[in-house]
Order: structure tokens, then C-alpha cells, then sequence
């Protein structure tokens, strides 16, 4: 029969720790690997997403600056049209009035 000295034990014993070592450092330079590239990825979107802020950010104060100009605002067009409308009226209001001091008829 095989006999198994204990220091042929230890020795295989040693031998299995240092294999799992050897084991999970590979592991933990893969994972090292792995997360470091996931940071680089990370970091690349976050400077993809910065620069389109920023274009977002210049949008934003180009509508902002060109917004007044180009928008009526629905009191306002409300207001306008009111005034116009009364104009019209007045002036309509005239037409007949003149009419009839003329003795026309319309």
C-alpha cells in the first residue's frame, strides 16, 4: 500500500495552497483587467454624455435668447386681437354712422 507520511502530507498540502493561491491571484488579475476596462468604458460615456449636456446647455440659451421674439404668449395674442377686433367694430360703427347721415343705404 501507498503510505502517507505526514511531511509528505504537509508538503502535498502546501503544494494545494499554493496551487489556490496561484489560482486566485489569476482570478483577481482577470478581475483587475476586466474593471479597469469597465472604467475606461465608463469613463469614455461620461465624457460622450458631458459634451451633449453641454450641446443641450447651448440649445437651451439659444431658445431662451430667440424664444421672445419668435413666441406670443396666448394673453398677449388674446390682448392683440381684442384691441383689433374693437377697432374693427369702431370702424364698422362709422361706415354706418356715415351711411346714414348720407342717406344711403348700404
Amino acid at each position: 500500500m501507498l503510505e502517507v507520511t505526514a511531511g509528505v502530507a504537509a508538503v502535498g498540502f502546501i503544494g494545494l495552497i499554493g496551487a489556490m493561491g496561484v489560482f486566485g491571484r489569476v482570478l483577481l488579475s482577470q478581475s483587475e483587467k476586466r474593471n479597469a476596462e469597465r472604467f475606461v468604458e465608463v469613463e469614455r460615456r461620461l465624457a460622450d454624455e458631458a459634451a451633449r449636456l453641454q450641446e443641450l446647455r447651448r440649445e437651451v440659451v439659444r431658445i431662451n435668447h430667440t424664444l421672445p421674439s419668435e413666441y406670443v404668449r396666448r394673453e398677449d395674442w388674446i390682448r392683440f386681437s381684442t384691441v383689433l377686433e374693437t377697432k374693427l367694430d369702431r370702424l364698422f360703427e362709422l361706415y354706418n354712422r356715415l351711411s346714414a347721415e348720407k342717406g344711403g343705404t348700404r
